[in-house]
């Protein structure tokens, strides 16, 4: 379990997001809980620099221009979305 801790928090690193998947009880939430356990306690003991936050949304609940942001045609405005 040691790697995918790792794994996840290299992935984070480069990523905007992460998707965990997989079957049931494989791990998926004690992995991500590990991580944030990790990043926090790191947190208390010095500063990092950046603050960091953990949201949990269902990818399928939620459109792309929600989430990202987008144009509005008419006004040729920019709306920010729930990421940015």
């Amino acid at each position: 379990m040691y790697n995918k801790v790792v794994e996840l928090y290299n992935s984070i690193g480069v990523r905007f997001g992460i998707c965990v998947i997989g079957p049931p009880h494989c791990g998926k939430s004690t992995i991500v809980n590990i991580l944030r356990s990790a990043i926090m306690s790191m947190m208390d003991q010095g500063p990092l620099g950046r603050n960091i936050s953990f949201e949990f949304i269902n990818p399928k609940s939620i459109t792309i221009e929600k989430l990202y942001g987008n144009i509005d045609e008419h006004t040729q405005t920019w709306g920010d979305g729930i990421a940015s």
